[in-house]
C-alpha cells in the first residue's frame, strides 16, 4: 500500500492506494514566453500567491511551479485575477490584457478555451511567468499523484493521449509536466484518438489519430507536429495500409512503419477452427524515405509459418469478411547494428530480425518454431512463466530488453519486465519486474529511459485505470497518472527537459487548438459564397462580436466569437468554419457552414473553403451525428 505521505494533484479529489508487487533488478497565438525552454518549475519565483476566481488552480499555487491550469466552460470565461508578489518584486498581467507592474493587482479578464493567462513577475533584472491554461471542456479528467516520501521524479514531460474518451470528452494527444498540467496538446477528431505520441526529433510531437479497433483504413497517417515551424508532416506505408501500433525514425532520415496487408487464400488448417482459405493479416515493416519511397521492406509471412507460430490468433473483419490476425505485430526497436527487434503479440513473442537478409535470428518466447532456423531462446527464471500478449518490446544500453507484459487473459497481473539473453545458451533470463494487480486487456507499455526513469504505460482495463506509473529501479512507485472518467492511453513516454522546448509548447497550444487540434483539413483560398440554406449568408458585427446566422435543414445557429465549429445542435456532420485573428492575436471562430446530411457533408470536406474573410484560413471539423 501507499505511504502516508501522498501528495495528490487533481480537482477530483483524492487518488486510491494500491498495493505493487516490485522484483528489485538484477544484472490563441499565445507569444513565446521569455522564459522559454525552462521546466515548469524552474525560474525565478517573484510571485507569494495567484488565484483565479470561480475556477480552481490545478496544482495549488507555489511560487517554484510556473505551469497550471483551470477546467474552463464553452465560450468565453470570465475570471477574477489577483496576485501579490513576493517582497521587493512586481507583478503584472501579460494576457489577455496587459497592465502595469505593480506590488498586487486584481483584475478581471475574459479567456476562451484554450487561451492562456500569462503572469509577469520580476525583481530587477529578473523576470520569470506564471502560464494558467485555460483547458477546453471537453478535455479528458485528470490527475496526478506524487509520493515524495518514495522518492522525486526526474524531470521530464510524458507524452501520451486518451484513446477512449468518456461521454462528452474528446481524444487529446498532450505532453504533461511533473505536476500533472498539460502544457502542450492537440485534438483529434471525426472519432479518431491519438495513439503513440511520441518526439523523435527534439520539438517535433508526431502521433497517428485513429480508430481503434477499427481494421486498416488506408487514409490515416502518423502526424508529425513540429513546434518551431507549426508545420504538421505525415508518414505512411506505400501501397499498404498503415498500422497504428509505431513510428520509428532512423538515423538517416527514413521512417520505419508497419503495414497490415490483406493475404487472401492462406492455408490455416490446423490453427484453432480455421480452414484452407482464409484471409490473413499480415505483419510487414516498411523503410520509407522523406519522398514517400519504399528503401526496404519485410514481410512476416515470408519468414512465419501461422499455423506453428501463432499461439493466440485473433478475428478481425473488414467489409463484412473474417480476417484472421495471426501475428500481430506491435512494436519495432532498432539495434546499433541495425537489426530489429520486433514484437508480434499473436505469437507471445519478440524476435531479432537481420536488416542485411531478412532473416530471423532468434526468437524469444512464444512456440518453439522456426521457419528460418533461428535460434529459439527459452524464457527461465521468470516467477509468470513467460509474457503474454506483450507490448513494447525495447533494447537497453546494457544488452537487456524491456518489454510490457499485458498477461492479457492469463492469471497475470500485467508489469513490466526486464529480461537478459544468452543466444548461445538459448535462453532469456527473467531480471527485473514491477506488478500491477491485474492483466490489461491491451495497449500499455514500458520505457526505462536514459535518465533511469521507469514508466509503465497500463494500457486498456489495467491497473487501477491508470494510465501510467513511474518507479525507480528498486520498485518505488514515484509517481502515478490517471484519465478519472476512465479513458485510457496506447502508451505513455518520458522525454527530458531539453527533447521539447516549454516556451514553443506553450506558445503553439492555442494555434492548434484554434484549428481543431491540428486536424486541419484541404481547403483555404477563396471560392465563391454558399447559397441561401447551406452556409453563412449574413454577417453582422466586427472583430470578436463578429456574428455569421446561418442555416441547414430545419436547425439554426450562430457564432460569437466562440470555438471553430462550435454548432449547437445535434446530427452535426461537419462545420466548414473559417477564423479570423483579433487585434489581440487571438483566433477567433466568425463564421462557419454546417451541414446535417453525411453525403453532402462528406462532398464538403473534400472541398471546405468558401468566401473568406479577410484572406483569413478556413478549415474542416466533423462530429459524429
Amino acid at each position: 500500500m501507499r505511504p502516508s505521505a501522498l501528495l495528490v494533484i487533481t480537482l477530483l479529489g483524492v487518488a486510491c492506494s494500491r498495493a505493487t508487487s516490485p522484483t528489485p533488478a538484477g544484472p490563441a497565438n499565445d507569444a513565446p514566453s521569455p522564459d522559454a525552454g525552462m521546466a515548469s518549475d524552474a525560474g525565478p519565483s517573484f510571485a507569494a500567491s495567484l488565484t483565479v476566481a470561480p475556477l480552481a488552480l490545478t496544482p495549488a499555487f507555489s511560487p517554484d511551479i510556473h505551469d497550471y491550469y483551470v477546467r474552463c466552460l464553452a465560450g468565453t470565461n470570465t475570471l477574477n485575477v489577483t496576485v501579490t508578489a513576493a517582497d521587493g518584486a512586481t507583478v503584472a498581467l501579460l494576457q489577455p490584457v496587459t497592465t502595469a507592474p505593480s506590488a498586487s493587482q486584481t483584475e478581471s479578464v475574459e479567456l476562451l478555451e484554450s487561451q492562456a493567462l500569462v503572469v509577469g513577475a520580476s525583481n530587477g533584472s529578473a523576470t520569470g511567468e506564471y502560464w494558467v491554461r485555460c483547458l477546453p471542456h471537453d478535455f479528458p479528467q485528470l490527475e496526478m499523484s506524487a509520493y515524495p516520501d518514495a522518492g522525486t521524479p526526474t524531470p521530464g514531460y510524458y507524452l501520451l493521449g486518451d484513446t477512449s474518451a468518456a461521454t462528452g470528452e474528446a481524444s487529446y494527444a498532450m505532453a504533461v509536466d511533473v505536476h500533472g498540467v498539460p502544457v502542450w496538446y492537440s485534438r483529434t477528431s471525426n472519432g479518431n484518438q491519438p495513439v503513440n505520441v511520441e518526439s523523435l526529433t527534439p520539438n517535433t510531437i508526431s502521433f497517428v489519430p485513429y480508430i481503434y479497433y477499427t481494421f486498416a483504413p488506408t487514409s490515416w497517417q502518423y502526424e508529425v507536429h513540429d513546434l518551431t515551424t507549426a508545420a504538421v508532416s505525415f508518414v505512411e506505408p506505400v501501397g499498404e495500409p498503415l498500422d497504428l501500433h509505431e513510428l520509428q525514425l532512423l538515423s538517416n532520415g527514413d521512417y520505419l512503419v508497419i503495414s497490415d496487408p490483406i493475404i487472401t487464400g492462406v492455408d490455416l488448417t490446423g490453427l484453432s477452427t480455421f480452414g484452407p482459405n482464409e484471409n490473413v493479416i499480415g505483419c510487414d515493416v516498411q523503410e520509407v524515405s522523406p519522398s514517400g519511397a519504399v528503401v526496404w521492406q519485410w514481410s512476416a509471412m515470408a519468414h512465419f509459418d501461422p499455423v506453428k507460430d501463432s499461439t493466440w490468433p485473433q478475428i478481425a473483419s473488414a467489409a463484412g469478411a473474417q480476417i484472421v490476425d495471426p501475428f500481430h505485430c506491435n512494436s519495432i526497436d532498432v539495434a546499433s547494428n541495425g537489426d530489429l527487434l520486433i514484437s508480434s503479440r499473436a505469437m507471445d513473442s519478440v524476435f531479432l530480425v537481420s536488416k542485411a537478409t531478412g532473416n530471423v535470428v532468434w526468437k524469444m518466447g512464444g512456440a518453439q518454431y522456426t521457419r528460418d532456423g533461428a535460434t529459439y531462446l527459452a524464457v527461465t527464471g521468470d516467477p509468470q512463466t513467460s509474457f503474454y500478449r506483450q507490448h513494447d518490446a525495447r533494447f537497453l544500453p546494457n544488452g537487456q530488453i524491456s518489454l510490457f507484459d499485458d498477461a492479457t487473459q492469463m492469471p497475470g497481473p500485467a508489469r513490466g519486465v526486464v529480461y537478459s539473453y544468452d543466444v548461445n545458451a538459448g535462453t532469456a533470463t527473467h531480471v527485473w519486474q514491477y506488478s500491477g494487480m491485474v492483466s490489461s486487456e491491451a495497449m500499455g507499455s514500458f520505457r526505462i529511459e536514459s535518465d533511469g526513469s521507469r514508466i509503465i504505460g497500463w494500457g486498456e482495463g489495467g491497473e487501477a485505470q491508470l494510465a501510467f506509473t513511474e518507479v525507480d529501479a528498486n520498485g518505488n512507485d514515484l509517481l502515478d497518472f490517471k484519465f478519472t472518467d476512465g479513458d485510457e492511453s496506447y502508451r505513455a513516454l518520458k522525454v527530458p527537459l531539453t527533447q521539447l522546448d516549454l516556451g514553443l509548447m506553450r506558445s503553439s497550444v492555442s494555434t492548434l487548438a484554434s484549428s481543431d487540434a491540428g486536424t486541419i483539413g484541404p481547403g483555404g483560398g477563396t471560392q465563391p459564397a454558399p447559397t441561401s440554406g447551406t452556409g453563412c449568408f449574413e454577417l453582422s458585427g466586427s472583430g470578436a462580436s463578429e456574428e455569421c446566422t446561418y442555416s441547414a435543414a430545419d436547425a439554426n445557429c450562430f457564432l460569437t466569437g466562440g470555438m471553430p465549429g462550435d454548432c449547437p445542435t445535434s446530427g452535426l456532420f461537419g462545420c466548414c468554419v473559417q477564423t479570423v485573428t483579433s487585434d489581440a492575436g487571438i483566433s477567433l471562430a466568425v463564421s462557419a457552414v454546417c451541414y446535417y446530411d453525411p453525403t453532402t457533408g462528406q462532398a464538403a470536406a473534400s472541398q471546405c473553403s468558401f468566401e473568406g474573410y479577410e484572406g483569413q484560413p478556413t478549415h474542416w471539423q466533423t462530429y459524429a451525428p
